[in-house]
């Protein structure tokens, strides 16, 4: 620091900027002999933007009225950049006019000069400059820091999303290992009664070319169409004519229907770069509710009703299948637990409902479950608490929802429900491209389970 300019630091560099030169000499002049600061000059708005994007510039003196891009705009495109930014811009203005100082600061400038321009003016506004500087790369270093701090917990949280994933896939895996063995039974099946026919159709064949050798004097007419007869008998191919178009369909229903689940169990696990991109929420509707179907299917009968002309949703489309998820097990839960305190037989149901206003995107599931009562409804975003049985729940369901949709989508949740008739949960998800939520609204990264 220079001991004769106290506040001064003497490695600075202030770039000039006039389109006057007379102006610029006594600039240079006035920084050279009352503050020893280094300096460079140009004469416009363009020149200057290309000298700072070349760095090493650390306060900005510039007129207002410049050729080109003017001293305003140029601050503009200053504050907008992520590093120029922190350089302290002073403006040169030709006039005191309230209108007129208003445009420096409007613009985004930290401060300003009027002409004719006074050393000791100018002096206490590169003092004024060099402290904002300092000030400026210690915003700029504890931002930078910020940024490293929420990239790890970026990093973190995609991470546990992905275990908690894996997890909610292990607590339905009994249910996808019933519902892959069940089409891959019928699939044996069929492929065994195929099996069996082809054996059945061999023999007509061999009994076939008998009667053709007949036909051609090389047999017993007689007793190649008794042949024939018996063997078309044994083979009963009247019924297989019937059975085998069907044992065929069955068997490629059986091996799509596991392709599906197979299909829904990648979706859902893979791990994704957590990005929003445009998504098509009816594929996500049904590939959660093919990998929720065991736990729903004893219960309830699940309707999906989608709009018409639905837009993309633009989303992280795995968080948003894992917060589905949760919803549609909690409603199969729900309908389960009234099933069981009313002792009946009757199944409930569960409506998966997606819709749009042409700006927000609306997803809604519906049960007829036992509902919530007002006392718990006020804490059911709330990591970690449950009112189920150990084992059924963890409590972290609907936090993860919340985390998902207000967190990191920036939507809205709705919860209607009455006790002993059921229960609405309304998700609404704005268009476009959501900013991501700061590290305070995030809340827990929880796992399935109300």
């Amino acid at each position: 620091m220079d001991r004769s300019n106290p506040g001064l630091q003497r490695d600075l560099t202030v770039l000039l900027v006039d389109d006057d030169s007379s102006m610029l000499i006594l600039l240079e002049t006035l920084l050279r002999r009352r503050t020893k600061l280094q300096s460079r000059s140009v004469g416009d708005g363009e020149t200057a933007w290309q000298e700072l994007e070349k760095g090493g510039v650390d306060i900005v003196i510039a007129d207002i009225g410049l050729p080109g891009m003017d001293g305003c705009e140029l601050v503009r495109r200053m504050k907008a950049h992520a590093d120029l930014r922190f350089v302290p811009v002073v403006l040169i203005t030709g006039q005191m006019a309230e209108d007129a100082i208003d445009a420096v600061f409007a613009a985004g400038a930290d401060d300003f000069l009027t002409k004719p321009i006074h050393a000791r003016e100018l002096h206490a506004r590169l003092i004024a400059a060099s402290r904002l500087r300092r000030l400026y790369l210690e915003l700029r270093g504890k931002n930078r820091e910020l940024v490293q701090s929420l990239e790890q917990l970026e990093e973190t949280q995609q991470h546990m999303v992905h275990l908690q994933k894996m997890e909610a896939i292990g607590a339905l895996a009994a249910g996808i290992a019933h519902e892959i063995n069940t089409p891959t039974q019928y699939v044996g099946d069929n492929l065994r009664f195929l099996k069996d026919a082809f054996y059945d159709l061999a023999e007509v064949d061999k009994a076939v070319e008998g009667l053709t050798a007949a036909a051609r004097g090389e047999g017993n007419m007689a007793q190649a169409l008794e042949g024939l007869a018996a063997a078309r008998e044994e083979a009963d191919i009247e019924f297989l004519a019937e059975e085998i178009p069907q044992a065929l369909e069955q068997a490629l229903e059986g091996v799509d229907r596991v392709a599906s689940i197979v299909q829904a169990m990648r979706d859902f696990s893979y791990h994704g770069t957590a990005e929003k991109r445009a998504c098509d929420l009816q594929t996500i509707i049904a590939s959660t509710s093919t990998l929720a179907r065991n736990e729903y299917k004893y219960v309830a009968d699940l309707e999906i009703d989608i709009a018409p002309d639905l837009p993309p949703l633009i989303c992280d489309e795995s968080a948003i299948k894992q917060a589905l998820l949760n919803l549609i097990v909690n409603a199969a839960h729900a309908i389960e637990e009234r099933m069981q305190s009313e002792g009946g037989n009757s199944r409930g149901q569960i409506r998966i409902a997606a819709s749009s206003d042409g700006t927000d995107t609306f997803l809604s599931v519906a049960d007829t479950g036992v509902g919530i009562p007002p006392e718990v409804k006020r804490r059911i975003f709330e990591p970690f608490f449950t009112t189920k049985k150990a084992g059924k729940g963890t409590g972290q369901g609907l936090a993860i929802l919340h985390n998902v949709i207000v967190g990191s989508h920036r939507g809205s949740i709705e919860v209607e429900s009455k006790r002993g008739e059921g229960t609405v949960f309304t998700l609404r998800l704005p268009g476009g491209d959501a900013p991501v939520a700061d590290p305070g609204s995030t809340g827990m990264l929880p796992v399935q389970g109300v």
